[in-house]
């Protein structure tokens, strides 16, 4: 089935979304831009993320290091 559904995105001429790079709040990041970057991945995906807390955890999922631990931990 999901050959079926890769075929006929293929053939629509639809891209699938790239996932957005894991945030490690690092000083070359931006997180704004990181921001934008996953609010276009859930838009181009939009039967997938239909909730607002299923956004929220995929982006603290993809975020790194001792800076954001704390917030994900917190959440």
């Amino acid at each position: 089935m999901a050959q079926a559904i890769g075929i006929v995105i293929a053939n629509s001429g639809k891209r699938q979304a790239d996932a957005p790079l894991p945030f490690k709040n690092r000083k070359d990041q931006n997180v704004k831009l990181w921001l934008l970057q996953c609010e276009n991945y859930f838009k181009r995906d939009s039967n997938q993320w239909r909730s607002d807390q299923d956004r929220i955890k995929y982006a603290l999922g993809r975020m790194e290091g001792e800076d954001v631990s704390a917030f994900a931990f917190t959440y």
